[in-house]
């Protein structure tokens, strides 16, 4: 009995098996970015959902270990600036805040004053993870993303206060950021 009910059992392990078929799978998936689906050389984001590719990236790296990254796009004055302090291989917030001097600012089209910032005091968040810092040639590869605030002005330059009186906080979200293989120097 004991080794009629192993053949039984092999032979339905075997049916079991052999009856499955290999299915394609089908449907949306979401796809996230990163430095390995940036090409070399780029600097690249989605603000509002909306594609950020800039034309012009700049990086620099002080004797202290603070690295500065810059996109801008040219025609619309866009610009993406990234600030860390103690630049390594690692992940960093980019709260900026007493103590913290990370931070991410986005410039809307031809905004030169009034950036949307990832400070702490107007509850912007933001996380830059840099996977690779190239001594030798050079470079710097990461990821990043922030949620940028600033006060609302009016054509003046004043405050757009609410109903109670407090400056309005308009807020942008920066989001799958990434820059492969970015050139830097070294400011002296």
């Amino acid at each position: 009995k004991i080794r009629l009910l192993n053949w039984l059992l092999v032979a339905s392990t075997a049916l079991f098996f052999t009856s499955c078929n290999d299915e394609p799978l089908t449907g949306e998936f979401i796809q996230t970015g990163g430095p390995t689906e940036i090409e070399e050389g780029q600097f690249r984001a989605q603000i509002d959902g909306v594609e950020f590719i800039a034309n012009f990236v700049n990086a620099t790296l002080t004797p202290e270990n603070l690295l500065v990254i810059s996109g801008a796009i040219d025609t619309t004055g866009e610009i993406i600036t990234l600030t860390v302090a103690d630049a390594a291989v690692g992940s960093f917030d980019l709260i900026t805040s007493i103590g913290n001097a990370n931070g991410a600012q986005y410039y809307p089209p031809a905004a030169t004053v009034n950036p949307y910032t990832s400070a702490g005091e107007l509850a912007g968040t933001g996380q830059l993870s840099l996977t690779e810092i190239n001594t030798v040639d050079l470079t710097v590869t990461g990821s990043f993303s922030f949620i940028g605030k600033r006060i609302q002005l009016d054509l003046n330059g004043d405050p757009v206060l609410d109903g109670n009186g407090d400056p309005n906080v308009q807020d942008i979200m920066v989001e799958l950021g990434g820059f492969n293989t970015i050139a830097y120097v070294i400011d002296d």
